[in-house]
């Protein structure tokens, strides 16, 4: 299996082409994926360990949803691979919820925009932000992509192509400290204050943005190639490789 880690500023613009397109030519998994960030922006934050789970399991679901569709050319392989996944899903699920409930949630910086973009204040309105701070808030949140999101989505890889640990660590730190994948983010992370300015919870919306979009560039780090549309095949990203 052939690795490809020097992305260069063509290939993250390619991840977003390819993300666009494959998004065109699926309605049903489009709308598949839509519902599910529409039921996570049903939670409150006052259920905030809720809330962090949800998050979570939106990443996870979307994932999976996307790379069947995407490498074997239907969704009926989708509960197998769901099933085999969740040896990562559940404790990452789990893990996220309990630290969530500790305080150390790892969207923490979506929970402060998001009270932000609620309040009322004159003093504090949002819409009166200066273009240095939604600068910063634009940095924050491409960091959390890269940071957060993307390790996350590199673990679904990984265990579905039988990586280990210490090979997955070395793929997000040559990722994490690459310049052109946190610049690449920069247009999902514009999200956050746009939802600010409007005072509307919007961070299911950019994480699901996120998670798509990393799930476009590991098919181009790992070579993972589309499948034409059938009937019936099983999804096995280890087999097919």
């Amino acid at each position: 299996m052939q690795i490809n880690t020097n992305l260069q500023k063509q290939d993250y613009i390619d991840a977003y082409r390819e993300l666009v397109a494959f998004l065109f030519k699926h309605p049903i998994v489009a709308g598949v994926i839509a519902l599910l960030c529409l039921g996570v922006s049903v939670v409150s934050f006052t259920a905030f360990p809720l809330k962090m789970g949800a998050y979570s399991l939106l990443i996870w679901l979307s994932v999976a949803v996307i790379t069947t569709q995407y490498r074997t050319g239907s969704l009926q392989g989708l509960l197998s691979e769901l099933a085999f996944q969740q040896k990562i899903i559940l404790p990452a699920t789990l893990g996220i919820t309990i630290l969530s409930w500790a305080g150390y949630a790892a969207a923490g910086f979506l929970l402060e925009a998001v009270q932000l973009s609620q309040m009322n204040s004159a003093a504090e309105n949002v819409s009166s932000m200066d273009a240095v701070a939604i600068g910063g808030i634009i940095m924050a949140a491409s960091a959390v992509c890269v940071s957060q999101v993307l390790p996350l989505v590199l673990a679904y890889f990984c265990h579905g192509l039988s990586l280990s640990r210490q090979q997955g660590e070395k793929i997000w730190l040559k990722l994490l400290f690459n310049h052109k994948a946190f610049l690449a983010f920069l247009p999902i992370a514009q999200v956050i204050p746009v939802g600010m300015m409007l005072q509307i919870d919007i961070s299911a919306v950019f994480l699901l943005a996120a998670t798509l979009y990393s799930t476009f560039i590991f098919f181009i780090v790992f070579n993972i190639q589309p499948s034409a549309p059938q009937r019936t095949q099983s999804f096995d990203m280890v087999g097919q490789l």
